[in-house]
């Protein structure tokens, strides 16, 4: 997953809104639900191999990890960090169960 992508990916709807509500587009607020879901699906349109729960848990580990106010590129860099770091996690899971199976049949 490419931060660059969803960057460049249409924040149109995301900006009206934060206008309408004179707030700063590029200032992301996790703590509002409205922002907090608008993420998430956007992630998971973008990048549907990805389980909902896992860009959830990324979004709010990155709310642990940032301060508000909280601007949109970096919050974006710091969820895709822990998605990226979640997906490396897994797969070594997978490659350590896979090494153990391996192991168990030759025995």
């Amino acid at each position: 997953m490419y931060l660059s992508e969803i960057l460049s990916a249409s924040w149109e709807a995301y900006d009206q809104r934060k206008a309408s509500q004179q707030q700063n587009e590029q200032i992301f607020c996790p703590d509002d639900p409205w922002e907090f879901n608008f993420l998430v699906e956007k992630i998971v349109s973008m990048e549907p191999h990805l389980d909902e729960l896992t860009v959830m848990l990324a979004v709010r580990q990155s709310m642990r990890q940032t301060m508000a106010p909280r601007p949109r590129h970096h919050f974006l860099q710091t969820v895709i960090s822990s998605i990226e770091d979640r997906e490396a996690q897994w797969a070594q899971i997978m490659q350590d169960a896979e090494f153990f199976a391996t192991t168990e049949k030759k025995n």
